[in-house]
């Protein structure tokens, strides 16, 4: 995702209070971001094409942090 700077001037920041914390892998800040967007009339644009270079932790690739965190998921 991203965001032009001036959308964070007029509706803030990610919330520091929602995200991982402890071993909760969960986050939900960009959620929160996108329906306040979304409250504000503010389009939101899904570029499928669109290519990221995203690397991944290794701790990220293990069965441990998998479960962890489809748990959280529900």
């Amino acid at each position: 995702m991203a965001f032009r700077a001036d959308l964070f001037d007029k509706h803030g920041l990610f919330r520091t209070d929602l995200g991982h914390t402890g071993g909760k892998p969960m986050g939900g800040e960009d959620t929160d971001m996108f329906e306040r967007l979304r409250a504000a009339d503010i389009p939101i644009w899904y570029l499928g094409s669109a290519w990221l270079h995203h690397p991944v932790e290794e701790i990220r690739l293990t069965l441990g942090f998998a479960l962890r965190r489809y748990f959280w998921a529900g």
